[in-house]
């Protein structure tokens, strides 16, 4: 058997402000789908759980949405804040 060796890959670093974008995104996106689900099936839980992570403002209201959007763009930083600094420091070369 031989034995194949390949190249050294370079790892790429992480950016704070694109993965920081991404994941705001992402948040967003997960809570509106949440709040729609919430508005046309009332009954289930697991909606409610989701969208009660970020406001408290009853649901269906202005200030749910608004509320909702702030908190999960606010944490999707914080994450992205936190991981991305440690992902860069672990894949370090």
């Amino acid at each position: 058997m031989t034995s194949i060796n390949l190249p050294a890959r370079k790892t790429r670093r992480m950016e704070l402000f694109a993965s920081g974008l991404a994941l705001s995104a992402a948040l967003v996106v997960l809570f509106v789908l949440c709040l729609i689900v919430a508005l046309l099936w009332p009954t289930p839980a697991f909606s409610h759980a989701w969208i009660q992570l970020f406001t408290t403002a009853p649901i269906g209201s202005l200030a749910n949405l608004t509320e909702g959007v702030a908190a999960s763009v606010a944490a999707a930083w914080v994450s992205a804040g936190i991981f991305v600094p440690i992902y860069n420091w672990l894949a370090r070369d």
